[in-house]
């Protein structure tokens, strides 16, 4: 049984486990308890519905959700865009706990060098570096910006895997395109939990098979996948998601 949290651009849906779908939130948060078979609680808080709402100096208003932010098990934030630092105040998540950020690749949506700054700066002196995980271009991006002194940062690509705290997590290709940065690549995660085995997989469209690959003989537990086509047959879907590409996933 695969719980799975789809977002795209018209109105992001949560399917629970009894099939039942809760649709349009602006924000939303959830824990999953899993006591039946691990005694333990997994829990995320999507600080933004991940989509590129474009009209982000008006954040909190209705409708307008934010970039890419979401926090894994209240340490591991996935993903800064323009609005994380924003986001993060929002939610009433402090800086200081936040120990990881993994990117997964480097749209501004999901990697906006001003906001992990922001994140940076808010965190008092005496907390340990914030070790930040990306592709090669994402650490010249941020070495470009002056930050390579005020964190941790570590090169990441497809087939790495490393610990972050007492998770294990594993990137992964996906099929999403950085125009400016043609060479980059694109990653998706898998965090391994007590608590089980979630797949993070923004942006990109369907499964490319290296990564099935990677993926055969693991049980997923949750899933949350790019779902940014609302429509059938739109010309995104050449590296995004439509809901009944995710079906066929």
């Amino acid at each position: 049984l695969v719980t799975i949290l789809s977002f795209g651009l018209k109105a992001p849906f949560y399917e629970m486990e009894d099939g039942t779908e809760v649709s349009n939130p602006a924000t939303l948060s959830f824990a999953v308890d899993t006591s039946d078979l691990t005694k333990e609680t997994y829990e995320t808080t999507a600080a933004a519905t991940l989509v590129a709402d474009h009209d982000w100096k008006n954040i909190g208003a209705p409708g307008v959700r934010g970039s890419a932010c979401t926090l894994l098990n209240g340490h591991i934030l996935l993903d800064a865009g323009v609005t994380a630092a924003v986001n993060l105040g929002r939610f009433g998540a402090e800086p200081d706990a936040v120990t990881d950020l993994l990117i997964t690749h480097t749209h501004i949506d999901h990697f906006d060098p001003q906001a992990i700054g922001k994140i940076i700066a808010a965190r008092s002196a005496d907390a340990a570096p914030l070790h930040i995980h990306c592709s090669p271009e994402g650490v010249e991006i941020l070495r470009g910006n002056g930050l390579e002194t005020q964190c941790r940062i570590t090169a990441v690509k497809p087939g790495d895997t490393f610990p972050v705290g007492e998770t294990q997590v594993t990137a992964l290709s996906s099929n999403h395109l950085i125009k400016e940065r043609f060479a980059e690549e694109t990653m998706w995660y898998l965090f391994s939990m007590k608590q089980g085995n979630l797949l993070y997989a923004l942006d990109g469209a369907w499964i490319t098979t290296r990564t099935a690959e990677m993926l055969r003989g693991i049980s997923l537990d949750w899933a949350v996948w790019d779902a940014t086509v609302h429509q059938t047959a739109d010309q995104r879907s050449f590296e995004h998601n439509d809901l009944t590409m995710v079906e066929m996933i």
